[in-house]
């Protein structure tokens, strides 16, 4: 009997005990050679969300492999390593299935889906799994709001201030790179015209990088530069890129020292004549 080992470990998820892509590999290694079966091959997806399939290279493979009858098992240390979301879940087991491939999840009580109790308790398991990675979002998301309501920065590199203790401090150099993209936008400069000026002055990014117009539009748009955090900008927290756009989104006076006057914001946000970006406005802060 041949078994197809598949693990994963989210980025997040690498610094947990027991977690490890090693730790995984070794359990479930051991466990099937004592049981008599041929390892195929152990497929790794490491640093990868179980939030989609395609976006897994190794899991693309292993039901890849399924189809071509290349096992006769696939084995996992838990449930939630297959998919996060239940109804992918199912369709990774439907393609097993459809391949007459048994699934065993080895922590989840050794699982055997091939069982109508296993099959139950997958489908238990896997609404379980999905539940707790809304839990997680959920929670991340409340945290955040928390913390941006108390003026406090939640972390992300930006050009023109570092972060101690968890306290965004100006770093000087970096500031004026800032103050001198402001300058050029409300004397009239576009966001390409901005760039092209800054590349040939010989500015770079925070990432050493040469200046475009997304990057120019990014610190534009920025009211963190006015000493102002804004929060609840993104309408979908489920994707690891915030999707949608909040126009209702919330100021309040951030912790930090502003690198530009609110003045200046203010107009910044008059010299915006892109029609599609409209997300600027005024500082009009929220009391909370």
């Amino acid at each position: 009997m041949k078994v197809a080992i598949y693990v994963r470990v989210s980025t997040q998820e690498q610094a947990k005990d027991g977690y490890s892509i090693d730790a995984q590999t070794k359990l479930l290694t051991q466990h099937f050679t004592n049981a008599g079966y041929e390892i195929y091959e152990v497929y790794k997806d490491e640093g990868y969300s179980g939030k989609d399939i395609k976006g897994r290279p190794a899991m693309v493979k292993l039901l890849e492999d399924s189809n071509k009858g290349l096992f006769d098992t696939v084995a996992v240390w838990k449930v939630t390593r297959l998919a996060r979301v239940h109804l992918h879940t199912l369709q990774i087991l439907e393609t097993f299935e459809k391949n007459n491939i048994k699934f065993f999840s080895l922590s989840d009580e050794n699982i055997d889906a091939s069982t109508p109790i296993g099959k139950a308790m997958f489908h238990i398991m896997g609404t379980f799994a999905e539940f707790e990675r809304n839990q997680i979002i959920e929670n991340v998301k409340m945290g955040m709001n928390e913390r941006a309501e108390q003026g406090k920065w939640n972390g992300g590199s930006v050009l023109g201030y570092k972060s101690e203790n968890k306290k965004l401090v100006i770093i000087d150099d970096e500031a004026n790179i800032v103050r001198r993209v402001f300058d050029l936008y409300v004397n009239g400069k576009g966001y390409k015209a901005i760039a092209n000026q800054l590349n040939r002055d010989g500015y770079k990014t925070k990432q050493k990088n040469d200046f475009a117009i997304a990057t120019v539009r990014t610190i534009i748009t920025n009211p963190l530069y006015a000493g102002f955090i804004r929060f609840n900008q993104h309408l979908d927290w489920t994707d690891k890129r915030r999707k949608g756009v909040n126009k209702d989104y919330i100021l309040v006076k951030g912790e930090h020292d502003a690198i530009i006057p609110p003045s200046v914001w203010d107009a910044a946000v008059s010299m915006n004549k892109i029609s599609h970006i409209n997300q600027q406005r005024p500082l009009r802060v929220t009391s909370l």
